[in-house]
């Protein structure tokens, strides 16, 4: 078996034990360092009553778990039927990596636009590995955090998590890994460009300590605003910081030299046992059946989402506009040949969705009104070797899907890019 495939199994087993949609799953494996971790049956225990360190997101909690002088892993989720997640670790040390990884991860995987700062390098090689990524971010209830992933030495990659109660030493100290993952790319020559990654690492930490200095100032002028503000014997002073009259009651109004920012971050929630659900559709297609349905997450989240053997795949709080009339999540049936189902939520505006197949054959699918929120969600069953689109319209506009699930779609005349996978 390839690696590609056994990540795939991987991914696909860890869809089933907590309920992620495929994609997440498989990400959280792709990146997932070796471990000696030895999966196992959960002990008949509380652990939270055995815990001698844990790190929480959203519902899920994972914890190293010490019983009858054994140490375990434990990944535990209040999502409706959401199995524990349970390894065999050698040591606490070994248990703490991996839980400080794990929620690593998560901080990792934030949106770039809700950080306060971030770096992301690729190295352009033949692998195209990550070589090192870093976020600097405000969570809800669990504070401001630094998560680092370093890949710049030979060897797996390294992880670091730090928690602090202020942004300066949380920005000065992503600056500093920064520069330490500098000195180690440009001693790395199995790096593509060792010189290239280095030099971008110390230009993005040079950034940010000038954008701490820069909020250091203007902290000073701020709280010194009696004295600075109509006091024209200190121009000559401000002027070196490129500082006029203009530009200085900008500064004492918050809106120039300030700490950078971003939105308190939320981590998801779940769908728990009690949650209210509203099913909108069933599709039995090939013998396999697909629900769509929707609820409001524990967090609060809109969600829309696909039961498939049991299991859900996702997504929440969904964004449409007039530009993107649809947005969406994707499920491939674990069958070869198979079929997928594309789900998600549809504009208000949309008036008609359909697919397209490559025999030019047009089916037209429903769209269906959430009774709580008023969003309006869909999903589309089709066979991704015979799909050769699938388009949304409303007055004056259509939207293709085809940029979001290309390499499922085959136009006429065009030799098919989706092979069913073979055992």
């Amino acid at each position: 078996m390839t690696s590609d495939r056994a990540r795939k199994k991987a991914a696909r087993a860890q869809q089933a034990a907590t309920g992620q949609p495929y994609m997440q799953a498989w990400r959280s494996v792709q990146r997932q360092p070796g471990s000696p971790a030895e999966p196992v049956d959960p002990p008949p225990i509380d652990p939270g009553a055995h815990a001698v360190h844990s790190q929480q997101w959203g519902d899920q909690v994972h914890r190293v778990v010490l019983y009858q002088g054994r140490y375990y892993t434990w990944l535990a989720q209040a999502s409706m039927g959401a199995r524990p997640m349970v390894d065999h670790v050698p040591s606490e040390e070994a248990g703490r990596q991996l839980v400080d990884e794990w929620q690593a991860n998560n901080i990792l995987h934030i949106s770039w636009a809700e950080t306060i700062a971030h770096i992301f390098l690729f190295d352009p090689g033949a692998d195209s590995n990550i070589a090192y990524e870093a976020t600097v971010a405000e969570v809800e209830d669990l504070g401001l955090w630094l998560a680092c992933r370093d890949q710049t030495m030979a060897g797996p990659a390294s992880y670091v998590l730090e928690r602090f109660t202020e942004l300066e030493p949380a920005l000065a100290a992503f600056a500093d890994r920064a520069d330490a993952a500098a000195d180690q790319a440009e001693q790395n020559q199995a790096l593509a460009v060792p010189d290239l990654l280095g030099g971008v690492l110390r230009n993005r930490a040079a950034a940010t300590r000038t954008e701490i200095t820069r909020a250091r100032l203007g902290d000073a002028l701020r709280e010194r605003r009696s004295q600075v503000e109509g006091n024209h014997r200190l121009s000559g002073v401000l002027h070196e910081a490129g500082l006029d009259e203009d530009r200085l009651g900008t500064v004492l109004a918050g809106q120039d030299l300030t700490w950078p920012s971003g939105p308190a971050v939320r981590p998801p929630g779940s769908r728990r046992p009690d949650t209210p659900v509203t099913r909108l559709a069933e599709y039995t297609v090939d013998g396999q059946t697909f629900t769509l349905i929707c609820y409001l997450d524990s967090a609060g989240a809109r969600c829309v989402a696909v039961e498939h053997d049991g299991h859900p795949a996702s997504v929440q709080d969904v964004q449409v506009d007039e530009r993107n009339l649809v947005n969406q999540g994707s499920l491939l049936s674990s069958a070869r040949g198979g079929p997928a189902v594309i789900y998600g939520r549809a504009h208000d505006s949309v008036t008609a969705l359909y697919s397209a197949g490559r025999d030019g054959q047009r089916t037209d699918w429903p769209i269906y009104d959430d009774p709580r929120t008023g969003e309006r969600y869909f999903a589309v069953v089709v066979f991704p070797e015979t799909v050769a689109d699938i388009v949304a319209e409303a007055p004056g506009a259509s939207v293709s899907l085809e940029r979001y699930f290309g390499m499922w779609f085959n136009p006429p005349g065009r030799r098919p890019r989706y092979t069913p996978e073979v055992e």
